[in-house]
């Protein structure tokens, strides 16, 4: 479906418990613009990465108000798509992220002194067993 697609919502209710959702980086890797009614950390991202649009989720007033100009502004959907997806390769791709995480795992290791094929640590600062 999102390969038909050129925008993609990612629809809560007001005051909806949730940060950033999986779906937003789906969106980004598909290449679509995005509308979500997410408020704080994700209208944020999308403004950062310039990838989609807020909307209030109150009512459809404040939806029709995001969607109409991706339909009636030639190129802005794909201009937004483009964006997503731009950022998604260069930030948040796996390559991207696992090489992140590697080397933030590598400098915990070496400042812990602890050898990492040696130990499990459960997140919270002591050491829960070892591997034999």
């Amino acid at each position: 479906m999102m390969c038909m697609a050129k925008i993609a919502i990612a629809a809560y209710c007001s005051g909806a418990p949730q940060g950033l959702p999986n779906k937003i980086f789906e969106y980004m890797a598909a290449g679509l613009a995005i509308l979500s009614s997410l408020d704080g950390e994700c209208k944020q991202f999308l403004e950062d990465n310039a990838c989609g649009l807020y909307y209030p989720a109150a009512g459809a007033d404040g939806f029709l108000a995001a969607l109409l100009p991706q339909l009636e502004e030639p190129g802005l959907a794909e201009r937004l798509g483009g964006n997503g997806r731009k950022a998604f390769l260069e930030r948040y791709a796996e390559p991207i992220v696992y090489s992140r995480l590697t080397t933030q795992s590598n400098r915990y290791w070496r400042q812990a002194e602890i050898s990492p094929a040696k130990t499990i640590n459960c997140g919270y600062g002591r050491s829960e067993g070892t591997f034999p």
